[in-house]
């Protein structure tokens, strides 16, 4: 449409331009021939869906066509060539993009040279300064159609994870109900084995298999009430480097044979956080990647414009993509001995508290997880003051 808009509308441009260069209105045929081909062609390719490499190798020809039949205008209508070098390389992904600029400046020198107006060295100034045009403009073209694409393919993940993060939620009602409709029976049958547990004529081997089921089933009821818990309404300051190095001591214990490494800033990070709730979501992020790893287990830490960003890696056997999309599910789990809950409560705390948890692949060939959290960040400097 732009190109039918522009070919129709640059009769009266250089109607005017004769106006104010010669006072008077000259008429070039060829000019006005080459004008309504232009046109026509423009008029048909509207059809088309997309946009094709011939489309823009004709604009390429037309505006050469035009610097021929009228070269007292060649120094306004050669701007023209920049705007199929740029469109090529913005709406077209083919690496071929990079001839359009090839093209136009042989084009262009070709019909300057055939005018006989310039000397050697004149046309070779003229080819260079318009060869350093041409190509800027083909890279500046591709850089803002990656950028483009790279926030479009961004804000399309960010919808689709506030998507995933609504039906969390409406998942965690449901489990605050079925949670507390199932801990009052799970209580007066645990009651009952006890009591049936002194009596000498029961079975001691069916109370024990019953005892023991019960409370695994009591493990899963309070993981589930966590889940489906409010976050404390109460805020503390947190150290951030003394509580993940308090969480990682109490996990470490159960695998002494895997190393941990900290990439943690020096200065002490301290925010102001719900303790309980965020206490429970890093140490199920890190509880989960000491279960997976193989050796190694390696936790960082960063601080910027207000997002605290933590992130987890292990060298376990990773996460594959559908793996990936229900991780953060209530009851899914691959470990024997798992209730599928940890990283549900992680994903949770990290909704409640404005943030996120992501997972992807690890450079270090497992699982990566990161939870991002805006944080309201206390400055020491301004506790010593305080003190003070």
């Amino acid at each position: 449409m732009s190109r039918f808009i522009f070919s129709s509308s640059l009769f009266l441009i250089l109607i005017s331009l004769s106006l104010w260069r010669e006072g008077i209105i000259i008429f070039n045929i060829y000019s006005i021939g080459i004008i309504f081909l232009y046109a026509t062609v423009s008029l048909l390719s509207l059809f088309y869906k997309k946009e094709n490499p011939y489309d823009f190798l004709l604009d390429i020809i037309f505006i050469s066509a035009l610097i021929k039949s009228n070269i007292l205008y060649w120094d306004y209508i050669a701007i023209l060539y920049l705007f199929p070098i740029f469109f090529s390389s913005f709406f077209l992904e083919s690496g071929f993009t990079i001839l359009f600029p090839i093209i136009s400046l042989a084009t262009y020198g070709i019909t300057l040279y055939t005018t006989g107006m310039y000397t050697f060295q004149d046309l070779t100034v003229k080819l260079f300064l318009n060869g350093v045009a041409f190509f800027a403009i083909h890279i500046a073209g591709k850089t803002f159609a990656r950028k483009l694409k790279n926030q479009a393919t961004y804000i399309a993940r960010l919808e689709e994870e506030k998507r995933k993060n609504e039906v969390f939620k409406r998942l965690y009602r449901i489990s605050a109900d079925l949670a507390h409709e199932i801990k009052n029976p799970l209580a007066s049958i645990k009651a009952a084995v006890d009591l049936m547990s002194e009596s000498d004529t029961c079975n001691k081997r069916l109370l024990e298999l019953l005892k023991r089921e019960t409370d695994r089933l009591s493990v899963v009821v309070n993981d589930f009430l966590m889940l489906s818990r409010p976050l404390d309404s109460h805020k503390t300051d947190i150290n951030v480097k003394e509580m993940i190095k308090q969480i990682v001591e109490s996990v470490r214990c159960m695998y002494p044979q895997k190393k941990v490494k900290l990439v943690i800033p020096d200065e002490n990070i301290v925010i102001t956080v719900p303790y309980k709730s965020f206490y429970s979501a890093v140490s199920n992020i890190i509880k989960n990647a000491f279960e997976w790893s193989k050796t190694i287990v390696v936790i960082s830490v960063s601080c910027q414009k207000k997002i605290l960003k933590l992130c987890v890696e292990d060298n376990g056997p990773g996460i594959d993509e559908e793996t990936g999309e229900k991780v953060f599910e209530p009851f899914f789990t691959k470990k024997k001995d798992g209730t599928g809950l940890g990283l549900a409560i992680a994903k949770r705390v990290a909704i409640e508290m404005g943030g996120r948890l992501i997972v992807s692949s690890s450079i270090y060939g497992g699982a990566k997880f990161c939870l991002e959290i805006p944080i309201e960040q206390k400055e020491e400097n301004d506790e010593s003051a305080d003190s003070r």
